[in-house]
């Protein structure tokens, strides 16, 4: 149950409905063109501050109803109340965490990722060595409070410095916060939020499938083992949101060289780290289930453990063009891939999952994402480099 009120998280994520996307993009823009932004950085915190107070007031009202859905396979391990209050702490801790994230949106426009990165990577550890801290004791609610350092560190960091940041460009009273740019945020930003909820519809929606069809125990191995696969996939999304704002400026100058190259590099070298860092998983199999599941279980399906694998492999490729695109704020013909390929996915794992369980989700994905975005992604980006 852990893992499914887990996933909960990437929904809260759409609570900024694409503006901090949009932010990032007229950043880069902008800095590429040596113009003023720092009435899109004041705009951009009202708009998202309004949106996620909205969002967490909605998730109170409908806690119980999202509790039933996500519950129904349960068997009764937590409680209604405790269910209820850890889907409201969840998107507390979500939505501040969105708010949060428009530092590092900034820090990455700015070309300072590096800071972004550093403080991700130490609310990770500090997460985990708490987590890890609270299992050696025995109290009421310790599920509520797994999720709350888990997620805590790194929406209280980031808020923090999101809140500096914005007072900073409050303190500097320039005349551009007469003519905040409301509009552009919203029209750029709705075009990233339909490809953000299309995304998260084909990513976020396997907790949700599975938790009506599948028992717990085949949940927990697939919930470990997609953490596992994630370590991978979270740095080269880091990886990529550093090179975004450098695409950006690229797009601006119409300079498509230099990002083709970038681009076949990034994909040849992640490509390769995810075949390796695939093999490490497989020969340290036993090892890591003794260590993830106490020895509940001998090992980790292979099976499973090949197609996350080469799910990993497909992500390399797609989210590399899926960033370009994006930087480019070419979201038109992105958002209607994703959705086709949101139809394909949604689909798949309906059909599989009941039969085939955790290992028809990842197939679902791999053939969704292959037949759709795969191929279309790196045609758009080809596209849009001619004049």
């Amino acid at each position: 149950m852990y893992s499914i009120l887990l996933s909960l998280t990437g929904w809260f994520a759409l609570s900024d409905l694409g503006i901090g996307q949009a932010l990032h993009n007229y950043l880069a823009e902008r800095r590429a063109k040596h113009l003023p932004y720092s009435n899109y950085i004041i705009a951009s915190a009202k708009a998202v501050a309004v949106l996620c107070i909205v969002i967490f007031i909605v998730s109170i009202i409908f806690s119980g109803l999202i509790w039933e859905v996500l519950s129904r396979k349960s068997g009764g391990a937590i409680n209604r109340e405790s269910g209820e209050l850890a889907i409201v702490s969840i998107a507390l801790i979500s939505t501040v965490s969105v708010f949060g994230s428009l530092s590092t949106k900034i820090w990455f426009a700015e070309q300072r990722g590096y800071l972004a990165n550093i403080l991700i990577a130490s609310s990770a550890i500090l997460s985990a060595a708490s987590v890890t801290l609270i299992g050696a004791f025995e109290f009421n609610n310790k599920l509520i409070a797994a999720l709350l350092i888990l997620n805590a560190p790194l929406a209280f960091f980031t808020f923090v410095s999101a809140l500096h940041r914005i007072r900073h460009e409050f303190s500097l009273r320039s005349a551009e916060y007469e003519n905040l740019p409301f509009r552009q945020l919203l029209e750029r930003g709705s075009s990233f939020s339909a490809f953000f909820l299309l995304a998260a519809i084909v990513t976020q929606s396997d907790y949700f499938i599975q938790s009506q069809y599948c028992d717990p125990k085949q949940i927990a191995v697939y919930a470990i083992l997609s953490k596992l696969f994630s370590i991978y996939q979270m740095a080269y999304i880091a990886l990529l949101q550093a090179y975004a704002p450098i695409a950006t400026a690229s797009y601006a100058k119409n300079d498509w060289k230099s990002t083709n190259k970038i681009t076949r590099t990034l994909i040849i070298l992640s490509a390769t780290g995810a075949v390796f860092y695939t093999a490490i998983i497989y020969f340290s199999n036993s090892h890591l289930t003794l260590y993830f599941t106490g020895g509940q279980f001998s090992e980790f399906p292979v099976d499973l453990i090949m197609l996350f694998g080469v799910l990993l492999l497909v992500r390399v490729w797609t989210d590399t063009y899926a960033m370009i695109l994006q930087s480019a704020s070419a979201l038109k013909n992105l958002v209607f891939s994703a959705s086709v390929q949101a139809i394909f996915s949604i689909a798949l794992q309906l059909l599989l999952v009941p039969d085939f369980g955790p290992s028809g989700t990842i197939w679902a994905l791999i053939i969704s994402w292959v037949s759709t975005v795969a191929w279309l992604l790196p045609v758009l980006v080809t596209r849009l480099q001619k004049p």
